[in-house]
């Protein structure tokens, strides 16, 4: 029996001089893009928490943080 994959979201921190080349790195490393913010170098999406950690050996990749959200 497989054991079904969790999935999170999160805000990846990608090099801002390098933003599209990170970014399509990250998108083949497994990060399905939900929003991008070229101008303060985020990307926003969901991934398998598995994956994880090759999204944080991401050349240029800055931070990989669980979303926040907030509600009021």
């Amino acid at each position: 029996m497989s054991e079904v994959e969790r999935t999170v979201n999160i805000v990846v921190a990608l090099d801002l001089d390098r933003y599209d080349e990170v970014l399509e790195s990250v998108r083949k490393a497994g990060l399905i893009i939900r929003s991008k913010q070229p101008a303060i170098g985020t990307v926003v999406g969901s991934a398998p928490e598995i994956s994880l950690p090759k999204l944080r050996a991401v050349d240029g990749v800055e931070s990989v943080e669980p979303e926040r959200v907030f509600q009021v």
